[in-house]
C-alpha cells in the first residue's frame, strides 16, 4: 500500500512512539498530586508542554503565558476555540467573520453561531485560495466579534497570508482564531502572532487523539467554562513533541518538497491536461492538489486505491460527499477542474520509495483511463 493521504492522518512516527513508551515507563505519579511522584508527573507535562509550544513558535504568546487546552480532535478544538472566541466579545451585536474556504469544522461552527443569532461576513478569496486583504479590510471596518482563518489550506496547501491578517485585526482591536491543523509541523515558526491557535497532533506523525487549542487566557469565553477541563495524557505530549521536532527539521522539509516538485513535474508531463491549484503561491512543502479534466475524481480514487494507492479529493470530514468541493469552487475554478481534482499528500513516514511507486501507479491509471 502506497499511503499519499497525510493530510487527513499520518501514520505515527516510530520515534515518537518510542519517545512515548519511554514516557510510560518513567511515569507514574498523578501530577495533581502533592507528593514527590506527582511533582515528577507535573514537572514532565510542564516540560513537554512548553517544548511543544517553542516548537510552534510560540504563536500566541510565551509559554508561560499561554493558556492550554487538550482534546481528542482538531474538530472539537476549533469548534471549542471559536465558540469561545465569539462569545468572549462584548458587542452590542455578534459578527463574525471567515472564508468560505475554511476547513469542515470551521464552517459548521459559524453556521451553528448563525443559528444562536450571529452575523456571518464572508471575506473573498483568489482563485489561488489566498484571502482579500483589501475586501477584509472593509469588513473590519464594522465591530466584530472575531475572525477565523486556516494557515494552511487542508486541500491545496496554499499558506494565508496570515501575518497581515493579525496586523488587521490588530488595528481593529478583534480578535483572530488561526486554525493551524494543516501548518502546524509544516512551516518552521510562524510569522504572526494571534489570540487563538489550534493544531492536531496526527497531521505531522503525533499520536491520534491529541490536538491542543492555545488561547490567550483574556478571551477565554463564558461557554469555555463549561465541564472539566480538557487534558492529554503525559505519555502522549512525549509522543507529539518529538514528532514536531522532527517533522519541523529543515532537512526533512526540503526532501518532501523535492518529492513534491518531482510527482508534479513528472505528472504534468504524463497528463498535459493537468491543473495544478495554487502552483504560483505559497504552498507547504508535501501537499500535491491537481486536478486531471476530465476525468471525474471519484472514478480516478477508485481506480488508484485498487492500484494500492490511497490519497482523497480534500479534507477527510467531507469525503463522502458527492458535492463540489467548497474550497475550490470559492476559489472561482471551472467546474471541470473542481470535478477532477485530487489531492496528494507526503509526510515524516513517507520514503523515496514509495513516492516512485506511488508516480508509477498514478501514471498507468491515468494512461487507462484517458483512453475510456
Amino acid at each position: 500500500m502506497i499511503y499519499f493521504d497525510h493530510n487527513a492522518t499520518s501514520p505515527i512516527d516510530p520515534q515518537a512512539l518510542a519517545a512515548i513508551d519511554a514516557a510510560f515507563a518513567r511515569r507514574w505519579g498523578h501530577p495533581q498530586s502533592l507528593h514527590r511522584a506527582g511533582r515528577a508527573a507535573a514537572a514532565m507535562q510542564e516540560g513537554f508542554t512548553s517544548e511543544i509550544l517553542r516548537a510552534l513558535g510560540e504563536p500566541v504568546g510565551p509559554s508561560e503565558t499561554t493558556h492550554v487546552r487538550w482534546y481528542p480532535s482538531g474538530t472539537a478544538a476549533n469548534r471549542a476555540a471559536l465558540t469561545a472566541l465569539a462569545y468572549a466579545a462584548e458587542l452590542p451585536y455578534r459578527r463574525v467573520i471567515v472564508t468560505r474556504t475554511e476547513h469542515p469544522s470551521l464552517i459548521r461552527t459559524v453556521e451553528e453561531l448563525a443559528r444562536d443569532g450571529f452575523e456571518v461576513a464572508w471575506a473573498r478569496v483568489d482563485n489561488s485560495g489566498g484571502i482579500d486583504l483589501e475586501r477584509l479590510e472593509e469588513l473590519l471596518r464594522q465591530p466584530a466579534s472575531c475572525v477565523a482563518i486556516q494557515w494552511v489550506s487542508h486541500e491545496t496547501g496554499r499558506i494565508q497570508p496570515v501575518a497581515a491578517v493579525s496586523r488587521l485585526c490588530a488595528e481593529r482591536e478583534v480578535p483572530l482564531h488561526v486554525d493551524g491543523v494543516q501548518g502546524a509541523g509544516k512551516i518552521i515558526g510562524p510569522d504572526f502572532r494571534c489570540q487563538s491557535f489550534v493544531f492536531s497532533a496526527h497531521k505531522f506523525a503525533g499520536p491520534r487523539g491529541v490536538a491542543g487549542w492555545l488561547i490567550d487566557p483574556e478571551y477565554l469565553g463564558r461557554r469555555s467554562h463549561a465541564g472539566e477541563e480538557p487534558v492529554a495524557p503525559i505519555e502522549l505530549l512525549a509522543g507529539v513533541a518529538t514528532a514536531l521536532r522532527r517533522s519541523l527539521d529543515p532537512s526533512f522539509r526540503e526532501r518532501l518538497k523535492g518529492w513534491r516538485n518531482y510527482l508534479q513535474s513528472e505528472l504534468l508531463e504524463a497528463y498535459p491536461r493537468a491543473a495544478i491549484h495554487a502552483e504560483k503561491a505559497p504552498r507547504v512543502d508535501q501537499t500535491l492538489s491537481i486536478a486531471f479534466p476530465p476525468i471525474e475524481r471519484q472514478s480516478l480514487l477508485m481506480a488508484l486505491d485498487l492500484e494500492g494507492l490511497c490519497c482523497s479529493a480534500g479534507a477527510a470530514c467531507a469525503s463522502g460527499s458527492a458535492e463540489p468541493s467548497p474550497t475550490l469552487v470559492a476559489m472561482g475554478l471551472p467546474p471541470e477542474l473542481v470535478r477532477s481534482t485530487i489531492r496528494l499528500s507526503l509526510g515524516l513516514t513517507t520514503t523515496e520509495e514509495e513516492v516512485e511507486e506511488g508516480l508509477g501507479i498514478l501514471r498507468r491509471v491515468l494512461r487507462r483511463l484517458a483512453n475510456t
